[in-house]
């Protein structure tokens, strides 16, 4: 295939600083091409190919998601698209279904927390931006729904970010699974504890190195297991290859384990003595690099740490301590040393300053001082003889104390994981787990060793899984789309595989065997190495080196220098440590060493084989690790992976730096290269018909105007590129390597021409343009000039008429003055004339009044003096007659005052009298009270006994074949009859005592008339000294009113008297009627008893003999047996009769969905009964109950029925709102007041009555009064509070899961065919609204209709919408900032007018039902504003916050702007300078700030009202009870 390449191409470079640079073709000239790139920089390239020169792929700011989409999938495109999205701080991206996560190097929590995990949950992978959690999800969703196990496989280099992407990823599994079990208080769940064992895992596992200050030194996999329901049971770790040489030997600037550091810094003063500890500086392990701490980590603060996380998985102190001292043997034993004997060489001594170290290690592992030196210096081996002990030299003691540590270690690492795996527990029947793997990066450093031998071993297999399972999905993919495929080869490592494990032949084979001779050194294994592989492709030997060997892995070669192969693959189980340490004092020392039950079969199997024992037992680390990598897999192989590579973007560790050079080779070495080159070797270019047809449908424009489907419109453009090798899939489109740039090429040379067709255009129009701007001005110069001429015409004709007018107006006004003088003058003449006569005519008048004023003064002066004169002569003449008159007077009243006294004597008699008689009247006034009340509960009791009789004459029928009860009933009736008559008797009795009563009254009546006459004698006699005797006159007046008071009381005994005629004619009633009631009957006697007692007076003695009062205590008590039987059978009566009416309640209540006014009738009718029963004031009732449970059933049945769900919140509202008016709450005396209750049958009578009473009356409905309630009527309107709330989010979840569905869609624009020409300009009005947003309309409209139909109040209706519109921004804003595709120019136009048209719908609705649920849209509407502005790049930070989008904080603005990108029209994000700004506003605020930083939205699920707010005026119900009449069953 020819060079897909033209003039103005854009491509990439190689370059040895920069990996690739951006270059443009500037000339081709057959397979020689020269370009430009980006640094100006002119460079030829000679037999230009494809690999040597890619093609960019179009330019998009921030990337793409996942990078399969790249028209050209290959280095330098992954490699700038993870630049690009690294400068946004968009750190995950996708590779297919791999995740490729970049280490910040800064904290970003607004891309963590619950609120993204809910975001994720139940999303398909790629719906969403890429994220740890979508990988976590698809897991955990593939475990779910294919029941079968899954693994996450986590690999980067050292410092990438592996352990908290794991933590990530277990956060989220427990977030999704939760756990199975509730555990007891303070008790950490399973997750919570597999988290919470990382801080004991990095201290004793990670160590600092070179590229990382917290690198893990160990490969570990974390299996979750879960139940049959999905929930985390339980949970296993495993851990492979300790580096343990580290224990004992560390490269400057490098650290060993963490723990050592954490126990020298962090122990306290009474742990340094009892573990004999020094600073860290002394201990020879430590001091072999000069880097103790590191700035970023404090040891001390570490050390709490790990002691905390070894208390929550369960490790006592006790166990802590033993952990931690084991800790410093192994410090104490890195400063003994061995000196050689100067006697013998063989031979070794103690040196004089390492007793006091090995004394402290004996201590420390339970055992003597001798028996540690001799374990270390000697070797003992078991002979049939005997056992032989022999010296070691001061080398051979060296590797035997080095041994010994490096055991100890291990040892003690491996208890850490047992003991948390034992801590956290493991389900045994579990069939479903999710393992999460993190294990080391591939390693290549200057000096590779043993170690790194191993981890690139781990690496290639684990290559070699990645490629079968990229392979299988690359499969899956062409079989989905159901396309023509044959099988792929790609690149297959098991070459190297069997290089390094074939057995026999393979390298860990042949180190193995030199392991096994003890004089074997590094130069031999080279060898035997360089004699064995010379001609396998993968092995080579370096030139320079005697002792290194090169392997070709798939990240590139490696050369590993093989000094301390031999000892570092030798694992040495010394027999005299063991049986030392075995042995030791210390059983978690002992522990540590104690044969295992294979070791022990072992060795008895091979007792009879083995001549002797060796002192050594060799086992090969090179084949243990082997092992654990053959378990990994298998383990792996039963479950489905999913992969995740940590990219490490700089060495330096900081943010904001991308060094291309070391991502490069990172990705080499995590596999995405190898991953592109197998998606190459198939069809690496896959685009959707949508996005092909959009890119290149301009190169047959016609084809828009052709019914054609979208598939269809790909296979003529291909026919039109006259491409062969395609596949069209169901929904993508299948390209060969090279196919796609052809296209680009097509492309590129179609919009060339187009762009010189418009340039032609355009040239042409710019010059009419200038030729018709210089006609215009000519045009404009010719009337300038003319104007102006005639301006001068006109001017002097203007001037002319001016001073014309001028001289009009100046004589006129001169001829106006010389009137208006002569006017004035006359004037002047005829005021002086006209005023000397008035004044003339004035004079006169003076001197006429004057006259007069004379006159009339003197005649009254005259007449004055006269009157004056007469005056006193008549004052005289009374002096004297008024004298004589007094003098009269005063002789009448000295006669009048000597009879004073006998008045005075006969006062005080009348007030005597007036006393007595006002007690009496007192009396007679109580009787009358007690009298009435006994005839009002008379009268009521022959209400009820007519009630009574009516019951009783219904169940006659039912007792007609009882003939013993009738006689029996006969028999009482007779003993009525009886009690009648002496009843009658009684009556009789209270009767004479009435008529004596009528006597005294006849007779005080006749007192009082006398005294009546004798008041007004006595007031002729005081009528002339009324002033002296004003308190007399009080005391008449007084006299007067009691006279009133009798009047009163003659008037009430006469009602008493109409009373007691009536009862007689009831007493007539009952004695006609067949069946006489016994109960009445002795309701009545003591009824007239307490008249009678009433009546009489309090002297007189009860009548009748004591043999005539005890058989009237006989019939009483025969009379209330049979009383007490009738009221059994009535309370059964009773009782079934109020079940019957609460059943039809019940049934008026759940059927009745009528509406009066606005107003649920069967609400008001339930709360109309239940005020009739009086069940609001009784202690107990059980018709709240069955209200509760009966509306309680139909939720639960009709939970998803939106309709009933209304139709019962109406009523629910309604009840409650009625019991607001008509129910107070009890008061705090209210409990404890209580009116004396009457005893006996009338007790019970008027109770029943009382809760028989009559409905109230509908005129006095409005005016009813409040009920005091007690503890059922309270626990029910509590119920009521909650069925409301209930029902409510019911309805309000409803319509979410309703339109969740469809907001989905409704954020992002349809993908429909292009549009032709001429549908385009039909269309310029704006995007059409879709079906989707049609459909939130429809489903909002539907909602508020069903409010109306069932009267739902406003209140509540606006409640509703404002959380679902509340909701609607939710979703949609969150799904704007999680999906990259919906932050286009195009898509906000088309969200914006679904937002007018859904803005609309509410303005028609009207505020009185949807209120101002606009508001909560003020997220995603400013959003949308800020998408559609063209002029982006031109907008400075504070005119986004403050003008555009003040409501959107900076996290989400900086998630818009770096998510941003337009096809259609070109235009641009927000400049760099602002996205800096954002930037750094946001690290500012995540440093100074504790809160919340996600950009996410949250939705309130909480019910926004409560039973306060549910007042009339709130709800707007204005119910009356008397518009509902009582049902027929009352």
């Amino acid at each position: 295939m020819a060079l897909a390449l033209t003039v103005g191409s854009e491509v990439w470079v190689e370059d040895p600083e920069a990996a690739w640079l951006k270059a443009t073709v500037t000339k081709i000239e057959d397979a020689t091409v020269t370009v430009e790139d980006e640094n100006g920089v002119e460079r030829v390239i000679e037999d230009a190919t494809e690999e040597k020169l890619p093609l960019q792929n179009p330019k998009g700011k921030g990337g793409v998601d996942d990078m399969t989409q790249l028209s050209y999938l290959n280095e330098p495109g992954v490699l700038h698209n993870l630049k690009d999205r690294y400068s946004l701080d968009s750190i995950y991206t996708y590779t297919g279904s791999i995740l490729i996560a970049v280490n910040p190097f800064y904290p970003v929590p607004q891309l963590y927390g619950e609120h993204m995990m809910y975001s994720y949950r139940d999303r398909m992978l790629g719906e969403l931006s890429p994220h740890v959690y979508a990988i976590a999800e698809e897991a955990f969703r593939q475990m779910s729904q294919y029941n079968k196990s899954q693994s996450v496989l986590i690999s980067g280099e050292s410092g990438a970010g592996k352990t908290e992407t794991s933590k990530l990823i277990m956060n989220y599994l427990a977030f999704v699974g939760g756990h199975s079990k509730q555990k007891q208080t303070g008790e950490k769940t399973v997750e919570q504890q597999v988290l919470e064992s990382n801080p004991i895992l990095e201290a004793f596992g990670n160590a600092k190195t070179v590229r990382n200050n917290n690198s893990s030194r160990f490969g570990k996999y974390m299996e979750i297991q879960f139940d049959s329901k999905l929930r985390i049971s339980g949970a296993a770790i495993r851990t492979y290859l300790l580096e343990r040489s580290r224990v004992v030997f560390v490269n400057d600037p490098e650290r060993t384990f963490h723990s050592f550091y954490q126990l020298c810094y962090g122990a306290d003063e009474a742990e340094r003595e009892t573990l004999k500890l020094r600073p860290a500086q002394e201990f020879k392990y430590l001091e072999q690099s000069t880097c103790l701490e590191i700035e970023e980590m404090d040891n001390a603060e570490g050390y709490k740490r790990t002691k905390e996380a070894m208390s929550i998985v369960g490790m006592t102190e006790e166990d802590q301590h033993c952990v931690f001292r084991v800790v410093a043997v192994v410090l104490h034993l890195g400063n003994v040393v061995f000196e050689a004997d100067p006697e013998d060489d063989e031979k070794c001594v103690l040196a004089e300053d390492s007793k006091e170290s090995l004394e402290a290690a004996a201590e420390l592992l339970g055992t003597q001082a001798e028996l540690l030196e001799k374990a270390l210096s000697t070797r003992t081996r078991q002979t049939f003889d005997g056992a032989i002990t022999s010296p070691l030299s001061a080398a051979a003691a060296t590797h035997s104390r080095d041994s010994l540590s490096k055991t100890i270690y291990s040892k003690l690492f491996d208890w850490l994981v047992h003991k948390i795996n034992t801590s956290i527990g493991q389900d045994a029947t579990s069939k479903l787990t999710v393992g999460v793997l993190d294990i080391y990066g591939f390693e290549q450093f200057k000096k590779n060793d043993f170690e790194q031998f191993c981890i690139n071993l781990a690496n290639e297999k684990l290559q070699q899984h990645f490629n079968q399972q990229i392979f299988k999905k690359e499969q899956e993919e062409y079989k989905k789309e159901e396309i023509q495929w044959t099988y792929i080869d790609f690149v297959d490592n098991q070459d190297i595989l069997d290089l390094i494990e074939k057995k026999p032949g393979g390298m860990i084979d042949l180190l193995d065997e030199q392991c096994q001779f003890p004089k074997a050194t590094s130069a031999d294994f080279a060898q035997k190495l360089y004699n064995s592989f010379t001609e396998n492709k993968r092995f080579s030997k370096p030139k320079l080196s005697r002792s290194a060997f090169t392997l070709n892995h798939y990240a590139g070669n490696v050369t590993y220098e093989t000094d301390n192969f031999l000892e570092k693959n030798k694992d040495y189980v010394i027999a005299d440590h063991k049986s030392m340490l075995a042995s030791s004092e210390y059983h978690f020392v002992a522990s540590l060493f104690k044969d295992k039950e294979e070791d022990k079969q072992k060795e008895e199997a091979s007792k009879g084989r083995r001549k002797s024992v060796s002192a050594f037992r060799f086992a090969s680390l090179g084949n243990t690790f082997k092992g654990q990598l053959k378990e990994l897999m298998a383990a792996l192989s039963q479950t489905e992976p999913h992969y995740v590579r940590c990219i490490k973007p700089n060495s330096v560790n900081k943010p904001g730096i991308f060094e291309t050079i070391n991502v490069l080779q990172q990705l080499r070495c995590g596999g995405v290269l190898e991953a592109i080159r197998i998606s190459c070797a198939g069809y690496p270019s896959r685009n959707n018909f949508y996005d092909f047809v959009e890119r290149f449908g301009l190169l047959s424009p016609g084809l828009y105007d052709q019914d054609l489907e979208e598939s269809q419109m790909c296979e003529k453009l291909l026919e039109l590129a006259k491409l062969e090798g395609h596949q069209i899939g169901k929904t993508k489109i299948f390209l060969k390597g090279g196919q796609m740039a052809m296209m680009d090429k097509l492309r590129t040379e179609k919009m060339n021409a187009a762009a010189t067709m418009i340039a032609r255009h355009m040239m042409t129009f710019v010059a009419k343009k200038c030729f018709k701007k210089k006609k215009e001005a000519i045009v404009t110069i010719q009337c300038g000039a003319r104007s102006m001429f005639a301006r001068r015409v006109f001017n002097h004709k203007r001037n002319t008429r001016a001073a014309t007018k001028i001289q009009t107006l100046y004589r006129g006004h001169k001829a106006f003055a010389d009137f208006n003088k002569k006017k004035h003058a006359a004037v002047q003449i005829q005021s002086v004339f006209r005023g000397m006569k008035a004044r003339r005519h004035a004079s006169d008048l003076r001197q006429d009044r004057s006259a007069l004023m004379i006159q009339r003064k003197w005649k009254g002066s005259r007449e004055r003096k006269r009157f004056l004169h007469d005056k006193d002569s008549v004052n005289k003449v009374k002096a004297v007659w008024k004298r004589k008159k007094a003098k009269q007077v005063l002789r009448q009243l000295r006669l009048e005052a000597r009879q004073a006294a006998s008045l005075l004597k006969d006062k005080k008699a009348l007030e005597t009298k007036m006393k007595d008689m006002e007690q009496n009247v007192e009396n007679l006034q109580e009787q009358k009270a007690d009298l009435r009340a006994q005839l009002k509960k008379a009268k009521v009791q022959l209400a009820e006994t007519a009630e009574v009789e009516d019951k009783l004459s219904q169940s006659l029928a039912e007792i007609e074949g009882l003939k013993l009860s009738i006689e029996e009933e006969k028999k009482s009736n007779e003993a009525a009859q009886t009690e009648l008559v002496s009843l009658r008797e009684m009556l009789q009795a209270a009767e004479s005592t009435k008529s004596d009563l009528e006597t005294e009254c006849s007779q005080a009546k006749e007192e009082v008339e006398r005294l009546k006459e004798e008041l007004a004698s006595k007031a002729s006699e005081l009528e002339g000294a009324k002033t002296q005797n004003e308190s007399m006159a009080k005391e008449s007046e007084g006299m007067l009113e009691k006279d009133k008071k009798m009047q009163e009381l003659l008037s009430r005994l006469a009602e008493v008297e109409a009373l007691n005629d009536a009862l007689n004619n009831k007493l007539a009633e009952v004695e006609r009627t067949p069946n006489g009631k016994a109960s009445f009957m002795d309701g009545m006697r003591r009824m007239s008893n307490g008249v009678q007692m009433a009546f009489s007076n309090d002297s007189t003695p009860p009548t009748g003999t004591p043999e005539s009062r005890w058989s009237e205590q006989s019939a009483d008590n025969q009379a209330d047996k049979q009383h007490r039987e009738l009221e059994v059978r009535k309370h059964k009566l009773r009782e079934e009769k109020q079940g019957a009416q609460q059943r039809k309640l019940l049934e008026v209540l759940l059927t009745n969905k009528d509406f009066n006014n606005g107003v649920s009738v069967g609400a008001c009718t339930t709360f109309k009964c239940l005020l009739h029963w009086n069940a609001f004031q009784a202690e107990r009732t059980t018709i709240f109950d069955q209200i509760i449970q009966s509306v309680g059933g139909i939720l639960e049945e009709n939970q998803d029925n939106n309709e009933v769900l209304a139709h019962w919140l109406t009523n629910s509202v309604t009840l409650l709102a009625l019991f607001r008016r008509f129910v107070r709450p009890p008061s705090e005396t209210g409990i404890q007041r209580r009116s004396r209750a009457p005893s006996g049958l009338f007790a019970f009578r008027s109770s029943m009555i009382f809760s028989r009473s009559p409905m109230p009356d509908s005129g006095s409905q409005s005016s009813q009064k409040q009920v005091e309630a007690k503890y059922p009527a309270l626990l029910f309107k509590q119920q009521l509070d909650a069925f409301v709330q209930k029902i409510f989010s019911l309805l309000r979840d409803n319509i979410k899961k309703d339109i969740a569905p469809t907001l989905n869609h409704c954020i992002h624009a349809p993908r429909a065919r292009a549009a032709s020409a001429a549908d385009k300009k039909a269309s310029r009005g704006g995007p059409a609204l879709s079906t989707h947003w049609t459909t939130i309309i429809n489903l909002m409209q539907g909602l508020l209709q069903l409010m109306k139909d069932t009267h739902v109040p406003k209140f509540l209706i606006r409640k509703l919408f404002k959380q679902v519109f509340a909701f609607i921004n939710v979703q949609l804003f969150n799904q704007l900032l999680l999906r990259r595709e919906c932050c286009s120019f195009s898509n906000g136009e088309y969200v914006k007018t679904g937002l007018a048209e859904l803005e609309n719908w509410i303005h028609v609705s009207t505020t009185d039902y949807v209120g101002d649920a606009l508001e909560e849209l003020k997220q995603i509407r400013q959003a949308v504003s800020f998408l559609v502005i063209h002029n982006k790049n031109k907008k400075s930070l504070e005119e986004i916050t403050q003008e555009v989008c003040p409501v959107l904080s900076v996290q989400q603005l900086y998630r818009i702007s770096t998510m941003y990108w337009d096809a259609s029209y070109g235009t641009t994000t927000v400049s760099n300078d602002v996205l800096a700004k954002m930037k750094r506003t946001m690290m500012e605020e995540s440093s100074n700030s504790s809160s919340n930083t996600s950009f996410l939205l949250d939705d309130d699920p909480s019910v926004p009202f409560d039973f306060a707010m549910l007042t009339e005026d709130v709800v707007e119900l204005r119910i009356e009870l008397k518009d509902f009449p009582a049902p027929d069953f009352l």
